[in-house]
């Protein structure tokens, strides 16, 4: 039993977002600052792989390499383009990828270097890139392939996001996991990602694994508060202090929730029959003791929360019927 009122006021606090659905990815995330000169490329400045490389690489790239140095640069591009199709390594792929992009530019060919280049980045932003070793034409067409492909990037992990909540709300965690662990690959430390993930292994009752989710959240605030909104920071707080308690760790409870208190959620409280009702807003009459109960009122609110949203999504399709504006053909002429 918890050894204070105080802790059972703030553990049915949780409650409130215990039963939050699945958060949909923030936009306008600034893509990251390109990135300075890396390690060291396995190409020689005239741009043929060094013979330590040539040994060390399988026979395939070896034909590559061999052709790259005698000057049959058609060749090379085919070589190492059909090495990175069949490359499954994304850091490997983007590799190969960036000197078939080198390749492509010097036979003239900027569109498709700029494509493949893009294509590598998308693969491995991280790819090793020496700015000295190439022209300052190259490098500048590397410059925005990267930003394109960060850009690229955040877009694909939000939109994995926001289909991963919608199969969360659908009761499809095997989807839902799948597309998180797509988007987290892409964006390791997006918030929304991180928290989703957290989220459905709490549902399948991964206790670790949730509150390791929901405290990397509040880490990632610490070192990033414009990254993590206010709303996103108290559900992650919330939803650690209920783990906290069903383990008995009834002071990192109270010490998660105090803190969500200060963002000025209202509290709604399960109180059982030896505890006051003090300082709650919406009072629930029911067993504090068990971390099943805490579980079945969670899921109720958090089933009652999923049939508000699809109520109101529905009722604003159907106003948005009401309100369908055609463009007049004739104005638009005009």
């Amino acid at each position: 039993m918890a050894p204070t009122s105080t802790v059972s006021v703030l553990v049915a606090f949780a409650l409130l977002c215990a039963a939050a659905g699945p958060v949909r990815a923030q936009s306008g995330i600034d893509v990251e600052d390109l990135p300075a000169n890396a390690a060291e490329p396995a190409r020689t400045a005239s741009g043929t792989p060094p013979a330590a490389a040539q040994s060390a690489a399988a026979p395939e790239e070896q034909a590559a390499m061999r052709a790259y140095a005698g000057g049959d640069l058609a060749k090379a591009l085919d070589l190492y383009r059909a090495l990175a199709d069949r490359q499954d390594d994304p850091k490997e792929r983007a590799r190969l990828l960036l000197t078939a992009a080198w390749l492509s530019w010097q036979l003239q060919d900027p569109k498709t270097s700029r494509q493949t280049l893009e294509t590598a980045l998308y693969a491995d932003p991280e790819v090793a890139f020496r700015q000295d070793l190439y022209t300052p034409e190259f490098h500048e067409l590397y410059q925005d392939a990267f930003r394109e492909a960060v850009e690229k990037r955040r877009l694909r992990a939000s939109q994995a996001i926001n289909e991963a909540a919608g199969s969360m709300r659908l009761g499809d965690n095997v989807r839902a996991r799948t597309l998180l662990a797509e988007s987290l690959a892409l964006r390791p430390d997006d918030p929304d990602g991180v928290y989703n993930l957290a989220l459905l292994e709490l549902r399948e009752h991964h206790d670790d694994a949730a509150l390791a989710g929901f405290e990397r959240v509040l880490a990632l605030e610490r070192g990033h508060p414009d990254e993590v909104t206010p709303a996103l920071k108290t559900q992650a707080l919330n939803n650690a202090a209920v783990i906290y308690f069903a383990r008995g760790d009834y002071q990192d409870a109270e010490g998660a929730l105090a803190e969500a208190v200060k963002l000025g959620i209202p509290v709604v409280g399960v109180v059982d029959t030896n505890h006051s009702p003090e300082g709650i807003g919406y009072v629930i009459p029911g067993n504090d003791d068990s971390s099943r109960a805490i579980r079945l009122y969670a899921r109720g609110v958090a089933d009652a929360v999923l049939e508000g949203r699809s109520q109101s999504v529905e009722e604003i399709v159907e106003a948005s019927r009401d309100e369908f504006v055609e463009v007049d053909d004739e104005a638009s002429e005009e």
